[in-house]
């Protein structure tokens, strides 16, 4: 049927409505097809919707349950997953609780390594796994860790402050005092910083340089 063309003396009789009504009646059976295809779309965008929520409920929950043994298996399914981390810092603390800490290291290593992982947590995860390796004896270990903290940690001063004296203390523990001092001097240079998380170590580093200067640790004749 040919579509009825409206103008002239016709156009001005009816109204916007009137007319809109009369090209529906021409038209139904294609804003039929068009409503129906909306319909399947919008249904279609939220089923879609629903079963990615229930699957990431669901994928949580699983990483909530895992263990220091499985939980490789389970976060190389979905890695970039927001809820890795958690899941990577939760087991790594277990393992620390149990005295494994060369695996709690290894699982704070990787935890700092995850995608999208905050600058805070990566910093705290770094700072956990330089504590696991000299809770383990390996202090040279330990030394490059806090060393590697402080150095990446030019944006927050109370790490860098932390990180350099746990690193000079490590080195003062190892009989380097060249190697601390610097690192003492490092983190005593940062000054009156007026931030409290800072203010400890750079106290401490001052009093560890002033105990070396007064001889404290020079090594002892035989």
């Amino acid at each position: 049927m040919a579509k009825k063309k409206i103008d002239g003396l016709e156009k001005e009789l009816f109204s916007d409505r009137e007319r809109m009504e009369l090209w529906i009646a021409e038209n139904w059976k294609r804003c039929v097809v068009t409503a129906a295809l909306v319909v399947v779309i919008v249904v279609g965008v939220f089923a879609w919707n629903h079963v990615q929520r229930r699957r990431d409920a669901a994928y949580r929950a699983e990483l909530a349950a895992a263990t220091p043994e499985n939980l490789e298996a389970v976060a190389a399914r979905r890695p970039t997953h927001p809820a890795v981390v958690v899941a990577r810092l939760r087991c790594a603390r277990a393992l620390q609780a149990a005295g494994q800490y060369a695996r709690a290291r290894s699982e704070y290593i990787k935890a700092a390594s995850c995608a999208g992982i905050s600058a805070v947590l990566r910093e705290k995860a770094r700072m956990e796994a330089a504590s696991c390796a000299e809770l383990a004896g390996e202090d040279k270990i330990a030394i490059a860790d806090w060393s590697s903290v402080e150095a990446g940690a030019e944006n927050s001063l109370p790490v860098r402050a932390e990180a350099g004296y746990q690193a000079g203390r490590m080195m003062l523990k190892n009989g380097d005092i060249p190697g601390a001092k610097a690192a003492f001097t490092r983190v005593a240079s940062l000054g009156d910083v007026g931030h409290s998380g800072a203010e400890l170590w750079v106290m401490q580093s001052r009093h560890a340089l002033a105990a070396i200067a007064n001889g404290d640790f020079a090594p002892t004749s035989k």
